[in-house]
C-alpha cells in the first residue's frame, strides 16, 4: 500500500511541474511591462526653431513621444484654425498675431496624451530697414570681464517705426546684457545700444559660445536676427 501511494504521490509532482513549464506543456512565464500588467504611461513633448518673427512666419515643430503602445496617432492644433497629422510638421502663420501651439497623442490602445504649449508670436513687417553692428561678438581670451556694445539702427531712409526685443537666446551662462536689454522702439534713424558681457567662469574655458536674439517688425531682414557669441578664458 505504501509503495502505491508513493507512486501516486510522485505522479502529481510530475504533473504540477508540467503545468508550471518544468519540462511538459507548459510555456515561461512572462512579466508585465511595467509590474501590473500596463504600458508606462503616455506623454508627450513639443518645440519649434523658432517661436518669433514676421509674417509671414514658417516654422517647424518637433514632437517626442515616450510610453503608451506604439504606433502613435498625431493631433496638431496651430492656434490659427490650421491642423496637422505629422509627427514633425512645418506649418506658415501668415497674419500677426500670438498663437498657441499643442500637440494630442493617440497610442495604439487609444490611451491620449496632450503635449506642452508652445506660443508662436507673429508681428507685421513695417516699412522699415533694419541695421545691426557687428554681425557677431567676439570677446577673444580674456582673464577678467570684457563689455562689447552691438548698435541696432532704424535706417535714416525708413518710413516706419521698428519695434522689437533683445536677449541672450543660447549659450553659456559666462554671457549676459548689461544694459538694452528687453523691448525697444525706434524711429528712423535712431539707434539702441546693447552692452554684452563676457565673464570665464575660469582658466581654460575656451570655446564659450552663445547667441544673442533681435526680434523685430523691419522689412528688409527676416526675424530674429541671431548675433553668434564667442570667447575663452
Amino acid at each position: 500500500m505504501h509503495k502505491h501511494l508513493l507512486v501516486a504521490l510522485f505522479s502529481l509532482a510530475a504533473l504540477s511541474l508540467a503545468g508550471c513549464g518544468g519540462g511538459g506543456g507548459g510555456g515561461p512565464i512572462t512579466l508585465p511591462p511595467n509590474g501590473n500588467g500596463s504600458p508606462p504611461a503616455l506623454s508627450a513633448t513639443i518645440s519649434a526653431d523658432t517661436t518669433e518673427g514676421t509674417a509671414p512666419l514658417s516654422v517647424t515643430f518637433s514632437s517626442s513621444v515616450s510610453g503608451g503602445t506604439s504606433p502613435y496617432s498625431y493631433s496638431w492644433a496651430f492656434g490659427d484654425g490650421g491642423t496637422s497629422s505629422a509627427a514633425n510638421p512645418q506649418h506658415t502663420f501668415s497674419s500677426a498675431e500670438t498663437y498657441t501651439v499643442r500637440l494630442t497623442v493617440t497610442d495604439s490602445d487609444e490611451r491620449t496624451a496632450t503635449s506642452n504649449s508652445l506660443d508662436v508670436i507673429v508681428v507685421e513687417a513695417s516699412g522699415a530697414n533694419i541695421l545691426v553692428s557687428p554681425d557677431s561678438l567676439g570677446f577673444g581670451v580674456v582673464s577678467q570681464p570684457k563689455e562689447l556694445d552691438l548698435t541696432i539702427e532704424n535706417d535714416s531712409t525708413s518710413t516706419d517705426t521698428i519695434t522689437g526685443s533683445v536677449r541672450i537666446f543660447s549659450g553659456e551662462t559666462d554671457f549676459s546684457i548689461i544694459s538694452g536689454e528687453g523691448n525697444f522702439e525706434l524711429s528712423p534713424a535712431q539707434s539702441h545700444v546693447v552692452t554684452v558681457r563676457f565673464s570665464p567662469t575660469g582658466p581654460f574655458t575656451f570655446n564659450r559660445l552663445g547667441t544673442l536674439r533681435i526680434t523685430h517688425n523691419a522689412s528688409n531682414r527676416s526675424s530674429p536676427i541671431n548675433v553668434p557669441l564667442s570667447g575663452g578664458g
